[in-house]
């Protein structure tokens, strides 16, 4: 799911983008650094589209994780949210987090997302306020990589929600 508040420049206009999947079918523990995805051998590289217009410059201002479950997995803490201007290699679940060379000139930056937390005991959940990641779009996407920064134990077949939202500053010249 995404909305984009704007016409065709993105001055003051605010986005927001919401990728969902589900994780394997499996309790494979991950290590620290694993990249967490949807089940099948490439399925861990999320898009999150209509961020704004190709050529746009935009600011990340708040990132939230949402996780189902009606408890903690085992050993869960925080995790790494890598966001990329162009789509990188694809990566597998449960994989070592790893980019190319020829990836880094897509790199954006991280958003580190401390240790989520039980919400009424029914679903798990931590937003990060006021990222303040600018950057400028190559495309009306951009697409990012959840990374654990503990090993942990995850619950099998569970559903996350990568949440981000940001405002437009303008239109790159």
């Amino acid at each position: 799911m995404s909305d984009y508040w704007g016409g065709t420049v993105a001055n003051g206009n605010a986005f927001r983008s919401v990728k969902t999947f589900s994780r394997p079918a499996d309790t494979t523990a991950y290590a620290a650094g694993d990249v967490i995805g949807a089940s099948g051998t490439s399925g861990a590289t999320l898009q999150l589209p209509l961020v704004g217009p190709v050529g746009g410059v935009a600011l990340i201002s708040a990132c939230r994780l949402r996780m189902s479950g009606t408890a903690l997995p085992s050993g869960i803490g925080a995790f790494r949210l890598h966001l990329f201007s162009a789509s990188p290699a694809s990566a597998a679940d449960n994989a070592a987090f790893v980019t190319t060379a020829g990836e880094m000139p897509s790199y954006i930056d991280y958003i580190d997302i401390p240790a989520p937390e039980l919400i009424g005991g029914n679903f798990i959940a931590r937003t990060v306020s006021y990222v303040g990641i600018p950057f400028q779009l190559v495309s009306s996407s951009l697409w990012a990589e959840l990374v654990t920064v503990n090993a942990f134990t995850p619950v099998s077949a569970a559903s996350f929600e990568v949440h981000l939202v940001g405002v437009g500053l303008g239109l790159q010249s």
